[in-house]
Protein backbone atom coordinates (compact mmCIF):
# COMPACT_ATOMS: atom_id res chain seq x y z
CA UNK A 1 0.00 0.00 0.00
CA UNK A 2 1.43 3.33 -0.71
CA UNK A 3 1.79 5.90 2.06
CA UNK A 4 0.52 9.36 1.68
CA UNK A 5 2.33 12.29 3.15
CA UNK A 6 -0.42 14.94 3.64
CA UNK A 7 -0.70 14.71 7.61
CA UNK A 8 -4.32 15.75 7.40
CA UNK A 9 -5.61 13.95 4.27
CA UNK A 10 -7.82 10.95 3.54
CA UNK A 11 -4.33 9.13 3.70
CA UNK A 12 -3.38 10.21 6.99
CA UNK A 13 -6.63 9.20 8.79
CA UNK A 14 -6.78 5.87 7.17
CA UNK A 15 -3.95 4.84 8.38
CA UNK A 16 -4.34 6.11 11.76
CA UNK A 17 -7.55 3.65 12.38
CA UNK A 18 -5.81 0.50 11.43
CA UNK A 19 -9.91 -0.44 9.73
CA UNK A 20 -8.62 -3.73 8.29
CA UNK A 21 -6.05 -4.83 11.01
CA UNK A 22 -8.90 -4.41 13.56
CA UNK A 23 -11.20 -6.88 11.80
CA UNK A 24 -8.78 -8.87 10.95
CA UNK A 25 -7.98 -9.46 14.49
CA UNK A 26 -11.56 -9.44 15.49
CA UNK A 27 -12.35 -12.69 12.80
CA UNK A 28 -9.07 -14.55 14.06
CA UNK A 29 -10.67 -14.44 17.30
CA UNK A 30 -14.07 -15.54 16.51
CA UNK A 31 -12.35 -18.37 14.17
CA UNK A 32 -9.62 -19.45 16.95
CA UNK A 33 -6.81 -19.14 14.47
CA UNK A 34 -3.32 -19.16 15.48
CA UNK A 35 -1.32 -18.90 12.53
CA UNK A 36 -1.29 -16.70 9.81
CA UNK A 37 0.49 -16.66 6.51
CA UNK A 38 1.60 -12.55 5.89
CA UNK A 39 2.91 -12.59 2.36
CA UNK A 40 4.30 -9.07 0.85
CA UNK A 41 5.58 -8.31 4.74
CA UNK A 42 7.49 -5.41 3.84
CA UNK A 43 9.25 -4.40 6.59
CA UNK A 44 6.57 -6.16 8.92
CA UNK A 45 3.81 -2.71 9.29
CA UNK A 46 1.01 -5.49 9.02
CA UNK A 47 2.49 -7.92 11.68
CA UNK A 48 3.65 -5.25 14.08
CA UNK A 49 -0.18 -3.71 13.76
CA UNK A 50 -1.56 -7.34 14.60
CA UNK A 51 0.65 -7.56 17.75
CA UNK A 52 -0.52 -4.24 19.16
CA UNK A 53 -4.15 -5.24 18.81
CA UNK A 54 -3.84 -8.52 20.86
CA UNK A 55 -3.12 -11.00 18.48
CA UNK A 56 -0.79 -13.88 20.08
CA UNK A 57 -0.55 -16.56 17.24
CA UNK A 58 2.42 -17.25 15.07
CA UNK A 59 2.83 -14.73 11.66
CA UNK A 60 4.57 -16.53 8.55
CA UNK A 61 6.23 -13.28 6.77
CA UNK A 62 6.94 -13.41 3.23
CA UNK A 63 9.10 -10.46 1.54
CA UNK A 64 11.31 -10.63 -1.94
CA UNK A 65 13.00 -6.70 -1.15
CA UNK A 66 16.53 -6.83 -0.23
CA UNK A 67 16.12 -3.40 0.89
CA UNK A 68 13.66 -4.15 3.75
CA UNK A 69 14.03 -7.46 4.50
CA UNK A 70 16.99 -6.55 7.21
CA UNK A 71 14.56 -4.53 8.90
CA UNK A 72 12.13 -6.90 8.87
CA UNK A 73 14.21 -10.05 10.64
CA UNK A 74 15.09 -6.87 13.19
CA UNK A 75 11.24 -5.86 14.07
CA UNK A 76 10.30 -10.00 14.41
CA UNK A 77 14.11 -10.07 16.14
CA UNK A 78 12.44 -10.61 19.45
CA UNK A 79 9.28 -12.01 18.92
CA UNK A 80 9.27 -16.16 19.21
CA UNK A 81 6.13 -16.62 17.06
CA UNK A 82 7.15 -14.18 14.32
CA UNK A 83 9.15 -16.32 12.25
CA UNK A 84 10.53 -14.67 8.59
CA UNK A 85 10.84 -16.46 5.98
CA UNK A 86 13.98 -16.79 3.53
CA UNK A 87 13.78 -13.80 1.38
CA UNK A 88 11.57 -14.63 -1.37
CA UNK A 89 8.90 -13.15 -3.47
CA UNK A 90 5.34 -15.63 -4.12
CA UNK A 91 3.41 -16.55 -7.43
CA UNK A 92 1.80 -19.16 -9.45
CA UNK A 93 5.10 -20.79 -10.60
CA UNK A 94 8.13 -20.59 -9.19
CA UNK A 95 10.74 -18.86 -10.89
CA UNK A 96 13.65 -16.26 -11.01
CA UNK A 97 11.92 -12.69 -11.71
CA UNK A 98 12.68 -8.70 -11.76
CA UNK A 99 11.07 -6.93 -9.00
CA UNK A 100 10.27 -3.57 -10.10
CA UNK A 101 11.69 -1.38 -6.58
CA UNK A 102 9.34 1.21 -5.51
CA UNK A 103 10.72 4.44 -4.16
CA UNK A 104 8.58 4.59 -1.33
CA UNK A 105 9.26 0.82 -1.01
CA UNK A 106 5.80 0.13 0.17
CA UNK A 107 4.92 -0.29 -3.64
CA UNK A 108 7.42 -2.55 -5.13
CA UNK A 109 5.72 -5.18 -7.58
CA UNK A 110 6.29 -7.50 -9.70
CA UNK A 111 3.95 -5.30 -12.18
CA UNK A 112 5.06 -2.82 -13.87
CA UNK A 113 3.17 0.90 -11.88
CA UNK A 114 0.27 2.81 -13.53
CA UNK A 115 -0.17 5.96 -14.19
CA UNK A 116 -2.73 6.46 -12.34
CA UNK A 117 -0.78 5.44 -9.17
CA UNK A 118 2.10 7.44 -10.30
CA UNK A 119 -0.69 10.72 -10.78
CA UNK A 120 -1.76 9.79 -6.81
CA UNK A 121 1.49 9.44 -5.39
CA UNK A 122 4.94 10.14 -7.24
CA UNK A 123 7.11 7.83 -4.47
CA UNK A 124 5.43 4.52 -5.93
CA UNK A 125 7.54 5.19 -9.33
CA UNK A 126 10.24 2.83 -10.17
CA UNK A 127 13.89 3.55 -8.96
CA UNK A 128 15.38 0.58 -10.33
CA UNK A 129 14.86 -3.57 -10.41
CA UNK A 130 15.75 -6.50 -8.72
CA UNK A 131 16.53 -10.16 -9.65
CA UNK A 132 14.75 -12.24 -7.34
CA UNK A 133 13.36 -15.84 -6.77
CA UNK A 134 9.46 -15.89 -6.74
CA UNK A 135 8.34 -19.36 -4.97
CA UNK A 136 4.82 -21.29 -5.87
CA UNK A 137 3.09 -20.08 -3.05
CA UNK A 138 1.82 -23.89 -1.56
CA UNK A 139 5.42 -24.65 -1.86
CA UNK A 140 6.67 -21.77 0.80
CA UNK A 141 6.49 -24.60 3.56
CA UNK A 142 6.15 -27.85 3.73
CA UNK A 143 2.57 -29.28 2.68
CA UNK A 144 1.29 -30.16 6.09
CA UNK A 145 2.87 -27.43 7.79
CA UNK A 146 1.45 -25.06 5.69
CA UNK A 147 -1.95 -26.79 6.16
CA UNK A 148 -1.87 -25.68 9.70
CA UNK A 149 -2.15 -22.00 8.21
CA UNK A 150 -5.78 -20.65 8.36
CA UNK A 151 -5.29 -16.98 7.79
CA UNK A 152 -3.44 -15.23 5.03
CA UNK A 153 -2.65 -11.43 4.19
CA UNK A 154 -1.75 -10.70 0.62
CA UNK A 155 -0.60 -7.26 -0.07
CA UNK A 156 2.01 -7.55 -3.66
CA UNK A 157 0.71 -4.76 -5.57
CA UNK A 158 -1.57 -6.14 -8.22
CA UNK A 159 0.27 -9.41 -8.17
CA UNK A 160 -2.30 -10.82 -5.68
CA UNK A 161 -3.99 -12.98 -8.52
CA UNK A 162 -0.82 -15.11 -9.43
CA UNK A 163 -0.18 -15.91 -5.58
CA UNK A 164 -3.84 -16.78 -5.10
CA UNK A 165 -3.89 -19.33 -8.10
CA UNK A 166 -0.65 -20.69 -6.37
CA UNK A 167 -2.39 -21.23 -3.38
CA UNK A 168 -5.00 -23.24 -4.68
CA UNK A 169 -4.58 -26.48 -3.55
CA UNK A 170 -4.51 -25.00 0.47
CA UNK A 171 -7.12 -22.74 -0.41
CA UNK A 172 -9.96 -24.73 1.23
CA UNK A 173 -8.59 -24.95 4.40
CA UNK A 174 -8.20 -21.11 4.13
CA UNK A 175 -11.09 -19.41 6.62
CA UNK A 176 -9.68 -15.92 6.66
CA UNK A 177 -8.39 -13.89 3.84
CA UNK A 178 -7.28 -10.81 3.06
CA UNK A 179 -6.24 -9.16 -0.47
CA UNK A 180 -5.52 -5.79 -1.68
CA UNK A 181 -7.98 -4.98 -4.09
CA UNK A 182 -7.70 -1.74 -6.91
CA UNK A 183 -10.71 0.18 -8.00
CA UNK A 184 -8.56 1.56 -10.75
CA UNK A 185 -5.72 -0.02 -12.77
CA UNK A 186 -2.26 0.96 -10.33
CA UNK A 187 -0.20 -1.64 -12.12
CA UNK A 188 -0.29 -2.49 -15.47
CA UNK A 189 -2.56 -5.65 -16.40
CA UNK A 190 -3.53 -6.32 -13.07
CA UNK A 191 -7.54 -7.16 -12.64
CA UNK A 192 -9.77 -4.36 -10.80
CA UNK A 193 -11.12 -5.22 -7.69
CA UNK A 194 -14.33 -6.27 -8.80
CA UNK A 195 -13.23 -9.15 -11.27
CA UNK A 196 -11.22 -10.52 -8.65
CA UNK A 197 -13.72 -10.03 -5.86
CA UNK A 198 -16.01 -12.25 -8.04
CA UNK A 199 -13.58 -14.70 -8.52
CA UNK A 200 -12.89 -14.93 -4.50
CA UNK A 201 -16.10 -15.44 -3.58
CA UNK A 202 -18.14 -17.01 -6.64
CA UNK A 203 -15.25 -19.46 -7.36
CA UNK A 204 -12.81 -19.53 -4.30
CA UNK A 205 -16.08 -20.15 -1.80
CA UNK A 206 -15.70 -17.32 0.18
CA UNK A 207 -18.18 -15.01 2.09
CA UNK A 208 -17.09 -10.91 1.92
CA UNK A 209 -16.77 -9.74 5.32
CA UNK A 210 -15.79 -6.22 4.33
CA UNK A 211 -14.12 -3.96 1.33
CA UNK A 212 -12.18 -1.36 3.46
CA UNK A 213 -10.73 1.53 1.75
CA UNK A 214 -6.41 1.29 2.14
CA UNK A 215 -5.42 4.01 -0.25
CA UNK A 216 -6.76 7.22 -1.57
CA UNK A 217 -6.41 9.63 -5.03
CA UNK A 218 -6.03 12.85 -2.50
CA UNK A 219 -5.45 14.52 -5.93
CA UNK A 220 -9.11 13.47 -7.17
CA UNK A 221 -10.54 12.55 -3.63
CA UNK A 222 -10.82 8.73 -4.61
CA UNK A 223 -10.30 5.42 -3.72
CA UNK A 224 -7.51 3.69 -5.42
CA UNK A 225 -7.01 0.47 -3.08
CA UNK A 226 -9.25 -1.40 -1.00
CA UNK A 227 -8.63 -4.01 1.57
CA UNK A 228 -10.51 -7.03 0.71
CA UNK A 229 -11.57 -9.03 3.79
CA UNK A 230 -13.32 -12.48 3.66
CA UNK A 231 -13.71 -15.71 5.54
CA UNK A 232 -15.43 -19.09 5.73
CA UNK A 233 -17.29 -18.63 9.08
CA UNK A 234 -19.39 -21.51 8.18
CA UNK A 235 -15.99 -24.42 8.21
CA UNK A 236 -15.21 -25.85 11.71
CA UNK A 237 -12.64 -24.34 13.67
CA UNK A 238 -10.01 -26.04 14.97
CA UNK A 239 -9.25 -28.62 17.65
CA UNK A 240 -10.02 -27.33 21.39
CA UNK A 241 -6.78 -28.41 22.43
CA UNK A 242 -4.04 -25.07 21.53
CA UNK A 243 -1.70 -26.28 18.97
CA UNK A 244 1.33 -22.94 20.46
CA UNK A 245 3.85 -24.67 22.63
CA UNK A 246 5.97 -27.28 23.09
CA UNK A 247 7.47 -30.10 25.36
CA UNK A 248 11.32 -31.02 24.96
CA UNK A 249 11.56 -34.68 25.27
CA UNK A 250 15.36 -35.03 25.15
CA UNK A 251 18.38 -33.30 25.61
CA UNK A 252 21.11 -34.59 23.15
CA UNK A 253 24.38 -33.45 23.47
CA UNK A 254 28.47 -35.26 23.24
CA UNK A 255 30.29 -35.53 25.76
CA UNK A 256 33.45 -37.00 24.63
CA UNK A 257 35.83 -37.83 27.06
CA UNK A 258 36.20 -36.33 31.17
CA UNK A 259 35.46 -32.88 30.77
CA UNK A 260 38.64 -30.61 31.84
CA UNK A 261 40.00 -27.81 30.09
CA UNK A 262 43.50 -25.82 31.41
CA UNK A 263 44.27 -23.16 29.57
CA UNK A 264 47.92 -21.30 29.32
CA UNK A 265 46.02 -18.65 31.25
CA UNK A 266 45.02 -20.72 34.22
CA UNK A 267 41.18 -20.38 33.32
CA UNK A 268 39.66 -23.54 33.45
CA UNK A 269 36.23 -24.47 33.36
CA UNK A 270 36.55 -27.69 34.72
CA UNK A 271 34.82 -30.45 36.48
CA UNK A 272 32.56 -27.40 38.20
CA UNK A 273 31.31 -26.27 34.83
CA UNK A 274 30.11 -29.77 33.70
CA UNK A 275 27.91 -30.05 37.04
CA UNK A 276 26.56 -26.74 36.07
CA UNK A 277 25.52 -27.95 32.80
CA UNK A 278 24.06 -31.54 33.61
CA UNK A 279 22.26 -29.93 36.18
CA UNK A 280 20.45 -27.41 33.44
CA UNK A 281 19.98 -30.15 31.26
CA UNK A 282 18.42 -32.37 33.22
CA UNK A 283 16.02 -29.64 34.95
CA UNK A 284 15.06 -28.88 31.06
CA UNK A 285 14.08 -32.20 29.84
CA UNK A 286 13.23 -35.11 31.62
CA UNK A 287 16.26 -37.56 29.65
CA UNK A 288 19.56 -36.71 28.77
CA UNK A 289 21.56 -38.72 26.53
CA UNK A 290 25.22 -38.37 25.24
CA UNK A 291 26.23 -39.62 21.91
CA UNK A 292 29.70 -39.78 22.27
CA UNK A 293 32.75 -42.30 22.19
CA UNK A 294 33.26 -42.10 26.01
CA UNK A 295 30.71 -43.06 28.12
CA UNK A 296 29.78 -39.50 30.17
CA UNK A 297 30.70 -39.45 33.85
CA UNK A 298 27.83 -37.86 34.86
CA UNK A 299 24.26 -38.63 35.97
CA UNK A 300 21.53 -39.30 35.14
CA UNK A 301 23.19 -39.11 31.39
CA UNK A 302 21.90 -41.74 29.23
CA UNK A 303 24.97 -42.97 26.52
CA UNK A 304 24.28 -43.79 22.93
CA UNK A 305 27.87 -45.35 22.31
CA UNK A 306 29.75 -44.75 18.92
CA UNK A 307 32.95 -46.33 18.07
CA UNK A 308 34.48 -42.36 17.18
CA UNK A 309 33.49 -38.73 17.70
CA UNK A 310 29.92 -39.16 16.37
CA UNK A 311 29.00 -37.85 12.73
CA UNK A 312 26.04 -35.11 13.10
CA UNK A 313 24.36 -37.94 11.05
CA UNK A 314 24.82 -40.45 13.55
CA UNK A 315 23.54 -38.06 16.59
CA UNK A 316 20.51 -37.40 14.37
CA UNK A 317 19.51 -41.13 13.58
CA UNK A 318 20.21 -42.01 17.49
CA UNK A 319 17.74 -38.78 18.60
CA UNK A 320 14.70 -40.27 16.27
CA UNK A 321 14.36 -42.98 19.26
CA UNK A 322 15.23 -40.48 22.33
CA UNK A 323 11.82 -39.06 22.25
CA UNK A 324 8.38 -38.64 19.85
CA UNK A 325 8.75 -34.80 21.33
CA UNK A 326 10.93 -31.92 20.32
CA UNK A 327 14.83 -32.58 21.12
CA UNK A 328 17.31 -30.26 22.36
CA UNK A 329 20.48 -30.70 20.81
CA UNK A 330 23.29 -28.67 22.33
CA UNK A 331 27.20 -28.62 22.80
CA UNK A 332 28.43 -30.23 25.47
CA UNK A 333 29.84 -27.15 27.62
CA UNK A 334 26.75 -25.25 27.54
CA UNK A 335 24.79 -24.62 30.98
CA UNK A 336 20.96 -23.68 29.81
CA UNK A 337 19.04 -20.89 31.85
CA UNK A 338 15.62 -20.85 33.55
CA UNK A 339 14.99 -18.63 30.72
CA UNK A 340 15.25 -21.43 28.43
CA UNK A 341 12.59 -23.71 29.75
CA UNK A 342 10.07 -20.68 30.03
CA UNK A 343 10.04 -20.30 26.52
CA UNK A 344 9.11 -23.67 25.36
CA UNK A 345 5.45 -23.16 26.27
CA UNK A 346 5.53 -19.78 23.25
CA UNK A 347 7.18 -21.64 21.07
CA UNK A 348 5.65 -23.11 17.81
CA UNK A 349 5.78 -26.51 17.50
CA UNK A 350 6.59 -26.24 13.39
CA UNK A 351 9.57 -24.40 13.72
CA UNK A 352 13.39 -25.15 13.93
CA UNK A 353 14.54 -23.01 16.62
CA UNK A 354 18.47 -22.22 17.29
CA UNK A 355 20.79 -19.65 19.17
CA UNK A 356 23.59 -18.53 19.66
CA UNK A 357 25.45 -18.82 23.47
CA UNK A 358 25.95 -16.05 25.68
CA UNK A 359 30.15 -16.24 27.13
CA UNK A 360 30.43 -15.67 30.94
CA UNK A 361 33.70 -15.43 33.14
CA UNK A 362 34.43 -16.37 36.72
CA UNK A 363 37.15 -13.22 37.52
CA UNK A 364 37.40 -13.98 41.15
CA UNK A 365 37.11 -17.76 40.65
CA UNK A 366 33.93 -17.88 43.67
CA UNK A 367 31.39 -18.86 40.84
CA UNK A 368 29.70 -14.95 40.25
CA UNK A 369 29.66 -15.50 36.69
CA UNK A 370 30.07 -12.47 34.76
CA UNK A 371 28.47 -11.95 31.64
CA UNK A 372 31.33 -10.90 28.67
CA UNK A 373 28.40 -10.96 25.54
CA UNK A 374 26.66 -13.16 23.19
CA UNK A 375 28.78 -15.18 20.73
CA UNK A 376 27.76 -14.29 17.21
CA UNK A 377 30.26 -16.61 15.97
CA UNK A 378 28.13 -19.71 15.45
CA UNK A 379 25.30 -21.80 16.79
CA UNK A 380 24.95 -23.60 20.45
CA UNK A 381 21.70 -24.52 20.30
CA UNK A 382 18.99 -26.38 18.40
CA UNK A 383 14.99 -27.06 19.54
CA UNK A 384 14.37 -29.87 16.64
CA UNK A 385 10.53 -30.81 16.03
CA UNK A 386 10.56 -34.94 16.26
CA UNK A 387 9.12 -34.73 12.42
CA UNK A 388 11.85 -32.67 11.51
CA UNK A 389 14.44 -35.38 12.86
CA UNK A 390 12.52 -37.83 11.15
CA UNK A 391 13.09 -36.80 7.92
CA UNK A 392 16.39 -35.66 8.18
CA UNK A 393 17.28 -39.54 8.93
CA UNK A 394 14.86 -40.37 6.09
CA UNK A 395 16.73 -38.83 3.54
CA UNK A 396 19.81 -39.10 5.03
CA UNK A 397 20.43 -35.11 4.52
CA UNK A 398 23.38 -34.77 6.82
CA UNK A 399 26.98 -34.97 5.43
CA UNK A 400 28.84 -37.79 7.16
CA UNK A 401 31.98 -35.69 7.36
CA UNK A 402 30.16 -32.35 9.95
CA UNK A 403 31.27 -34.07 13.57
CA UNK A 404 30.47 -32.98 16.66
CA UNK A 405 32.23 -29.98 18.08
CA UNK A 406 33.88 -29.21 14.84
CA UNK A 407 33.37 -26.02 12.76
CA UNK A 408 30.41 -25.50 10.50
CA UNK A 409 28.00 -28.20 11.13
CA UNK A 410 25.77 -25.72 13.14
CA UNK A 411 25.48 -23.21 10.12
CA UNK A 412 24.89 -26.29 8.25
CA UNK A 413 21.59 -27.14 10.35
CA UNK A 414 19.19 -24.39 9.31
CA UNK A 415 20.26 -24.88 5.84
CA UNK A 416 19.10 -28.32 5.59
CA UNK A 417 15.86 -27.32 7.93
CA UNK A 418 15.18 -24.54 5.00
CA UNK A 419 15.50 -26.61 2.35
CA UNK A 420 13.56 -29.45 3.99
CA UNK A 421 10.29 -26.82 4.09
CA UNK A 422 10.62 -26.24 7.47
CA UNK A 423 10.56 -22.57 8.73
CA UNK A 424 13.42 -21.83 10.94
CA UNK A 425 13.99 -18.93 13.53
CA UNK A 426 16.62 -17.43 15.62
CA UNK A 427 16.02 -17.14 19.67
CA UNK A 428 17.09 -13.69 20.45
CA UNK A 429 15.83 -12.55 23.95
CA UNK A 430 16.64 -9.93 26.20
CA UNK A 431 18.42 -12.30 29.08
CA UNK A 432 20.66 -15.11 28.88
CA UNK A 433 19.09 -18.56 27.22
CA UNK A 434 22.48 -20.76 26.87
CA UNK A 435 25.94 -20.04 28.86
CA UNK A 436 29.03 -21.24 27.78
CA UNK A 437 32.22 -20.59 29.73
CA UNK A 438 34.41 -18.35 27.49
CA UNK A 439 37.64 -19.73 26.26
CA UNK A 440 39.82 -19.43 23.25
CA UNK A 441 38.87 -21.30 19.99
CA UNK A 442 40.33 -24.68 20.10
CA UNK A 443 40.05 -26.17 17.01
CA UNK A 444 42.22 -25.68 14.00
CA UNK A 445 42.36 -23.79 11.82
CA UNK A 446 42.41 -25.62 8.75
CA UNK A 447 39.67 -27.62 9.87
CA UNK A 448 37.70 -24.42 9.97
CA UNK A 449 38.87 -24.10 6.38
CA UNK A 450 38.69 -27.64 5.28
CA UNK A 451 34.79 -27.86 6.76
CA UNK A 452 34.10 -24.46 5.49
CA UNK A 453 34.99 -25.70 1.74
CA UNK A 454 32.43 -29.04 2.54
CA UNK A 455 30.05 -26.54 3.72
CA UNK A 456 29.90 -24.55 0.31
CA UNK A 457 30.10 -27.53 -1.42
CA UNK A 458 27.26 -29.23 0.35
CA UNK A 459 25.35 -25.32 -0.47
CA UNK A 460 26.10 -26.67 -4.12
CA UNK A 461 24.79 -29.99 -4.25
CA UNK A 462 21.46 -28.76 -2.65
CA UNK A 463 21.00 -25.80 -5.19
CA UNK A 464 21.37 -28.92 -7.91
CA UNK A 465 18.31 -30.39 -6.56
CA UNK A 466 15.28 -30.07 -8.31
CA UNK A 467 12.43 -28.09 -6.87
CA UNK A 468 14.60 -26.94 -4.01
CA UNK A 469 12.37 -24.44 -2.41
CA UNK A 470 15.26 -22.10 -1.14
CA UNK A 471 17.33 -21.37 -4.78
CA UNK A 472 17.37 -17.64 -3.89
CA UNK A 473 18.69 -17.74 -0.41
CA UNK A 474 21.09 -20.61 -1.61
CA UNK A 475 22.53 -18.24 -4.46
CA UNK A 476 22.77 -15.43 -2.33
CA UNK A 477 25.10 -17.64 0.27
CA UNK A 478 27.05 -19.10 -3.06
CA UNK A 479 27.25 -15.42 -4.38
CA UNK A 480 29.17 -14.71 -1.05
CA UNK A 481 31.60 -18.16 -1.79
CA UNK A 482 33.15 -16.25 -5.16
CA UNK A 483 36.33 -14.43 -3.24
CA UNK A 484 39.41 -16.21 -4.33
CA UNK A 485 41.14 -16.10 -1.33
CA UNK A 486 39.36 -19.14 1.24
CA UNK A 487 39.43 -17.37 4.18
CA UNK A 488 37.68 -13.84 3.30
CA UNK A 489 35.41 -16.37 1.01
CA UNK A 490 34.37 -18.43 4.13
CA UNK A 491 34.35 -14.99 6.28
CA UNK A 492 31.80 -13.88 3.53
CA UNK A 493 29.68 -16.88 3.37
CA UNK A 494 29.55 -16.71 7.40
CA UNK A 495 28.70 -13.09 7.81
CA UNK A 496 26.00 -14.03 4.72
CA UNK A 497 23.94 -16.38 6.51
CA UNK A 498 23.89 -14.80 10.34
CA UNK A 499 22.74 -11.84 8.44
CA UNK A 500 20.27 -13.50 6.51
CA UNK A 501 18.74 -15.89 9.86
Amino acid sequence: MAAGHDAMGLNASVGANDRSERLFVRHLGQLGIDRVLDIGANAGQFAGKLRALGYEGTILSVEPQSGCYPQLLANARLDPRWIVLPRQGAGAEPGFLELNIAENSYSTSMLAVHDNHLRAERTTRTIGTERVFVNRASDLMRPELLASVEAIKIDVQGYERQVLEGLLPHLPRVRLLQVELSMVECYVGAPDMFALDRWIVAELGFERVSLEPSYYDETRGVVQQYDGIYHRPAQPGPPAVRRLGIQVGAVSTSIGGAYERRAGNGADAGPHWFKLCVKSWTQTAPKVVSVSEQAPAADPVEWARTERKPALAEVFRTMESMTDKHVLLTNADIALTSAMKSLFPVLDPNVVYFGNRTDVTDPKGNGELVVKGLYLGGFDYFVLPHEFVREINRTKAFPEHFRVGEPWWDYLLPILALASGYPVKRIQRPVPLAMHFAHETRFAHALWIENGERFCRTLETLRAVPHNPIPGFLDELLAAAAHPDPVTRLNQVAAALCAAL
